[in-house]
C-alpha cells in the first residue's frame, strides 16, 4: 500500500514536534507543581463549588495535553515557523504558558490572592487571544483551547471566592 493513501505521514519531524508540543506544557505544569506549596488549599475556607484538591491535578493534566495538541496543530499547519521567525500565534501561546506557570505561585506560595485574581484576568485574556490566533490557522486548535478558558473563568470565580471568605 502506498503512503499517498495515508492522511498523515509519520515522519521524524512531526513525531518530534508532537512530542515536544505536548511535553512543553506538561513539563511546565509538573515543574510548577513541584515548586508550589498546595498545602495552603487545605487550610483555607473554601467558597461554594470549590473542588477537592485532586481535581486540580486531573483537570490541569488534561488541559496541558489539550494545549500541547493545539500548539502542535498550529505548528504543523504553519510552514512559516522557525526559531528565527516564529508564528505570532505560537508566541502568544508561549506567553500564555508562562503566565499560567506563575499563577499558583502567586496564589499559594506568596498568598497574593488579589494579585492572583488580576493575574487570572490577564491569563484569561491571553488564552482567548491565543485561541483567536489559533482559529486563523487551525479551527480544531482553537476549540482545544476552549476548555482552558472555561476552567480559567471557573478559577477566577474560585480565586475571588477565596479572597472574600478568607
Amino acid at each position: 500500500m502506498s503512503n499517498k493513501f495515508l492522511v498523515w505521514k509519520l515522519d521524524k519531524k512531526r513525531v518530534f514536534g508532537f512530542a515536544a508540543a505536548v511535553l512543553l506544557p506538561v513539563v511546565s505544569g509538573i515543574l510548577c507543581g513541584v515548586i508550589t506549596d498546595f498545602s495552603a488549599y487545605g487550610n483555607l475556607t473554601r467558597p461554594k463549588g470549590a473542588p477537592a484538591p485532586v481535581m486540580f491535578t486531573l483537570v490541569w493534566s488534561v488541559l496541558y495535553v489539550l494545549m500541547g495538541v493545539a500548539s502542535f496543530l498550529v505548528w504543523r499547519d504553519t510552514e512559516r515557523f522557525s526559531p528565527k521567525k516564529p508564528d505570532k500565534s505560537l508566541v502568544y501561546y508561549i506567553i500564555t504558558l508562562a503566565v499560567a506557570f506563575f499563577w499558583p505561585i502567586l496564589f499559594f506560595n506568596l498568598n497574593l490572592r488579589l494579585v492572583a485574581a488580576l493575574w487570572l484576568v490577564i491569563l484569561i485574556g491571553l488564552s482567548a487571544l491565543t485561541a483567536l490566533k489559533f482559529m486563523k490557522i487551525n479551527k480544531t486548535a482553537c476549540y482545544l483551547m476552549v476548555p482552558l478558558i472555561v476552567w480559567l473563568l471557573y478559577s477566577l470565580y474560585l480565586n475571588v471566592g477565596f479572597l472574600v471568605v478568607n
